[in-house]
């Protein structure tokens, strides 16, 4: 809660340990530490939030989220995800 609140979010999901090879890491440039505050739009604000979004995607969506000490939002494409 305070690092949403040091970053000015209502909450979200911290990533780490990208996995060479992965989906992330083939699909994307995200980098540790992004948090993904949203998917397909639909606000993340916990890991419970997280995968309840994802058991509903087949094929492609959108990760939404910020990088701490950055003021922008990130957006990165998934493609083809539980096909």
């Amino acid at each position: 809660k305070d690092k949403a609140a040091n970053m000015n979010i209502d909450g979200g999901v911290q990533v780490s340990g990208i996995k060479d090879g992965g989906i992330i890491s083939n699909e994307t440039n995200m980098r540790d530490g992004f948090v993904i505050t949203k998917l397909n739009g639909k606000p993340v604000k916990n890991v419970e939030d997280l995968k309840a979004a994802l058991a509903t995607i087949r094929g492609n969506f959108q990760i939404e989220g910020k990088y701490p000490g950055d003021d922008e939002t990130y957006y990165y494409g998934i493609n083809g995800f539980g096909k």
